[in-house]
């Protein structure tokens, strides 16, 4: 199993022993990867990308939190150091969105891996100049290097933000979808509205040539049953900013009446451990859109943060045996998301990462990310043994 040195702390503990252990970062380097442009299958690959953390602060920057873990959490790390001066300069070289090195470094690896683009995970107050700024002078930097071989954005709007204490008045509210214009106004101009404000136009990961959308449900939304008349409101509104009609992919939550079906373009179920092959995949006005989660480890973050020892009753996808499957079943896709790039927490991430580690060995930290490199490149993957 990979190492977790918290987990190492507390059973130590428990026999008496007091060691003082730390992560560190066990590679003599952390290489620079270009990006990718050996991609031969038609299908798009994307995946949800997280960008609230907090390093080398609690929570991800401390104990019991994190399944993965990655340069600049929890010190700077020069491969995150961006090199200009900046607003957020007492962040440079840490695993953090107000960093423009870590938005640099996490879309040059995925294109790198071979991805197209990322849904950022958006909570609503996310969206402010700290980390879209950065975001931004990333943006340039990868274009002035890489041209158009750069990741494309989308946007995955994470409902769970409606109705928590810690963001203040206005995200205590919960959008009640009985009203529906009200419903549909405080959702768009929430996020919608800023997000695609904030990202430049030529960085929108585009579907049919419509800017990409995933509505995800954290069962938030009051009457979420009526969720399908307050999407239209919604998309209109879009138009009337923007001038185009989104691509919206909606969790099947969502998917109470017949008529979500005519209003969405696709849906996606987000949890797939328990579906054959893994997948969940849905063809509708001749795209196929597959969604997988192929990795797995809320231990930690489901016990309060406190480490613990697995048992058997457990879920723990930790190794490619998953990711290898999807890739070799979904071949014919048109687009696929993974879920996700780098949630750190739940160990779903597939990005680069120091402690990756199975079957008696360390795999390198772009492990994940090549086989999705060579995937995209054509290859099949040998699974039997798996």
């Amino acid at each position: 199993m990979p190492r977790r040195i918290d987990l190492a702390v507390t059973l130590a503990e428990e026999a008496g022993v007091h060691p003082e252990w730390v992560y560190s970062d066990p590679w003599e380097r952390q290489v620079v990867l270009g990006p990718s442009s050996s991609k031969t299958l038609t299908r798009d690959v994307g995946a949800v990308f997280m960008f609230f953390f907090t390093s080398p602060d609690a929570p991800n920057g401390g104990a019991g939190w994190a399944n993965n873990h990655a340069p600049g959490m929890y010190d700077p790390a020069a491969l995150y150091k961006f090199g200009e001066p900046s607003r957020q300069a007492h962040k440079d070289g840490l695993y953090h969105p107000e960093n423009a090195g870590f938005w640099y470094r996490e879309m040059q690896d995925a294109r790198h891996a071979g991805l197209d683009f990322a849904l950022l995970n958006v909570y609503g107050p996310d969206l402010d100049h700290a980390r879209m700024d950065p975001l931004r002078t990333a943006l340039k930097r990868l274009t002035d290097e890489h041209g158009s071989n750069i990741i494309k954005l989308g946007l995955f709007d994470d409902t769970w933000t409606w109705g928590q204490p810690w963001f203040g008045s206005f995200w205590e509210q919960k959008p009640d979808c009985r009203d529906v214009e009200g419903a549909a106004q405080l959702l768009y101009e929430a996020k919608w509205q800023p997000f695609f404000k904030a990202i430049p136009r030529d960085h929108w990961y585009l579907v049919n040539n419509r800017p990409m959308i995933y509505f995800y449900n954290s069962n938030t939304l009051q009457n979420r049953e009526n969720f399908d008349r307050v999407l239209p409101v919604m998309k209109t509104l879009f138009k009337r900013d923007f001038g185009i009609d989104p691509w919206v992919a909606v969790d099947t939550a969502f998917n109470y009446r017949s008529s979500m079906k005519e209003v969405s373009d696709s849906h996606f179920k987000w949890y797939t451990f328990d579906l054959p092959g893994n997948h969940a995949s849905e063809t509708r006005n001749g795209i196929t859109l597959t969604h997988s989660m192929v990795r797995w480890d809320p231990i930690s973050r489901g016990n309060s943060r406190v480490a613990r020892a697995a048992r058997l009753d457990d879920l723990l996808a930790k190794d490619d045996a998953i990711l290898k499957r999807v890739l070799n079943g979904t071949r014919d896709s048109d687009i696929l998301v993974l879920a996700t790039w780098n949630d750190l927490g739940e160990g779903t991430g597939i990005n680069r990462c120091y402690d990756y580690y199975w079957d008696g060995g360390w795999k390198q930290p772009n492990h994940f990310m090549d086989l999705i490199r060579r995937s995209q490149a054509g290859e099949v993957f040998d699974v039997s043994g798996q």
